[in-house]
């Protein structure tokens, strides 16, 4: 039996009456006392009173809250579009993002609409017209899935330790316009030295211990917009994301004509000021490792004595001498 309109009480009902909680609870101790009890359940249920009522009152404040959100009038224009392209209206409007894995909705899909101002589950029951498909707000984003069946899920008896302590995310990372798959895209959770990159298909699968599960999973490319998205999202759920483009703009970049003789004449003219009179002698050291399999194999030193002749003695030349050498 359903009871609505109750605001600060919490109604129990049995068969065909409605009790508050609180009226409940001391009807049972004095038909306790009445069979010689008392001592014991008394203290059982005054240990327990105010855990139960304050899930009692929380459970439905957290339903009702959920519920107002889809509740709020969202206004569209009449248009023959994609589902993708409404859910961005819809998004602007509400201030969620829509999450959902493109095999369990076609985002392509061209729906058509007439213009009107109605509630955000009105319009997503008409786009979306599946009713085997369900939606959860997480944070900021609305996740639509499709819930999985009794007998599709597996018997918690039989979950090991490893399964009990580690849950794994999956996804897609996919071009917003083209629905290209991007591969090398990062995938990790943010502030943590935890992530993996996507595939050639952009398909990415990362396993990840309870203690992330209310963290952030941050997904960059490069020139694309990073995205941050929870954790949460992803638990039991293959997600498909979709990278916006991301325009950096540069400086001005300005090109001069310059005649190529000036600039040669101009050279030869510097060639004092670029070049010594007087010879030198440097000093240099030479390393070279041979690898194979990914192993050096051989490994050799130098150190070597060049004298550099000026570049007016046209008659001398550069000598090199070798001072110490060894293979390692």
């Amino acid at each position: 039996m359903s009871v609505s309109g109750y605001s600060q009480k919490q109604l129990i009902c049995s068969g065909t009456s409605c009790k508050p909680a609180a009226m409940v609870h001391w009807s049972i101790l004095n038909k306790t006392r009445k069979l010689g009890r008392y001592n014991l359940l008394s203290e059982v249920l005054l240990r327990i009173r105010f855990p139960v009522l304050v899930i009692l009152f929380l459970i439905p404040g957290i339903v009702n809250s959920q519920q107002a959100i889809f509740q709020q009038k969202i206004s569209l224009q009449r248009q023959n579009s994609s589902i993708y392209k409404i859910l961005n209206l819809i998004s602007l409007q509400a201030g969620y993002n829509f999450v959902y894995d493109t095999e369990v909705l076609d985002s392509d899909k061209r729906v058509r609409i007439r213009s009107g101002n109605r509630t955000m589950q009105s319009w997503l029951d008409e786009i979306i017209d599946d009713t085997s498909l369900a939606f959860n707000i997480i944070e900021n984003h609305i996740l639509i899935y499709r819930p999985e069946k009794e007998d599709e899920k597996g018997d918690p008896d039989f979950i090991s330790e490893d399964e009990r302590e580690y849950f794994t995310i999956q996804g897609r990372i996919l071009d917003e316009a083209t629905r290209r798959p991007l591969n090398y895209a990062n995938v990790g959770i943010k502030g943590k030295a935890v992530g993996i990159t996507t595939n050639h298909d952009g398909v990415f699968q990362l396993k990840l211990s309870d203690e992330y599960i209310d963290n952030q999973v941050s997904v960059s490319h490069i020139g694309y917009k990073s995205q941050l998205l929870p954790v949460k999202l992803f638990k039991d759920n293959k997600v498909d994301i979709l990278m916006e483009t991301d325009y950096i703009s540069i400086q001005e970049v300005m090109i001069r004509y310059y005649d190529p003789l000036a600039l040669v004449k101009s050279a030869i003219e510097k060639i004092d000021e670029n070049y010594g009179d007087e010879p030198v002698y440097l000093f240099n050291f030479y390393r070279e490792g041979v690898m194979r399999s990914n192993r050096f194999v051989t490994y050799s030193e130098a150190l070597f004595q060049i004298y550099k002749s000026s570049y007016n003695r046209i008659y001398e030349r550069d000598q090199v001498r070798l001072l110490q050498s060894r293979t390692i």
